[in-house]
């Protein structure tokens, strides 16, 4: 009788992506993700009347996606691709601009 012993290989990209094809997807959205966690974060100090804290998280989420966006969209213009991008990021901007210009 034959005992044949089995020899592991170490993971290898395509196999990283078989077995966690969802966690694959996340990863290439970073931003996204980011999002989504400052959403449901915001959420929660909503709900628990941190009007202080979801502010500052408001912000901060908002902030962050203007400057990667901004960076992104210089990348961008920088190889010549020219897109909706300039508009995205003023519209991020102004909505910023004005609702610190509002009280309350």
């Amino acid at each position: 009788m034959e005992m044949s012993t089995k020899t592991s290989t170490p993971l290898t990209e395509d196999s990283r992506s078989a077995i966690s094809p969802a966690i694959d997807f996340l990863m290439g959205r970073k931003l996204m993700v980011f999002v989504v966690i400052g959403l449901a974060t915001g959420v929660m100090l909503w709900v628990s009347g941190l009007t202080v804290a979801l502010a500052v998280t408001a912000y901060l989420v908002l902030g962050i996606v203007i400057l990667i966006t901004a960076i992104d969209m210089v990348r961008e213009l920088m190889r010549g691709h020219w897109g909706l991008d300039i508009l995205a990021v003023i519209a991020m901007v102004a909505t910023l601009r004005c609702r610190s210009m509002w009280p309350g």
